[in-house]
């Protein structure tokens, strides 16, 4: 289980779908009333939430390429 919170989230998300097994259960905090993080939805699944706390999985068949570029993008983009 990963845990995201503060600055970073969209890339840290990143980084885990890159980094760690499709079985990682994802947590991102200040999820639900932040629509700029819903693009994560592309790559995960969402699973459960609870208040502003949403648990995800990695989705199959993810295009790591697709990824990996928008982790480029975002790296440094605390929003």
């Amino acid at each position: 289980t990963v845990f995201i919170d503060d600055r970073f989230r969209f890339a840290c998300t990143l980084g885990v779908i890159l980094n760690c097994d499709k079985n990682i259960k994802i947590l991102i905090h200040d999820y639900m009333y932040r629509d700029y993080y819903h693009i994560v939805e592309k790559f995960l699944d969402l699973t459960e939430c609870k208040d502003t706390l949403a648990a995800f999985k990695i989705k199959e068949n993810v295009d790591k390429n697709e990824v990996k570029a928008l982790y480029e993008e975002y790296k440094y983009n605390f929003e």
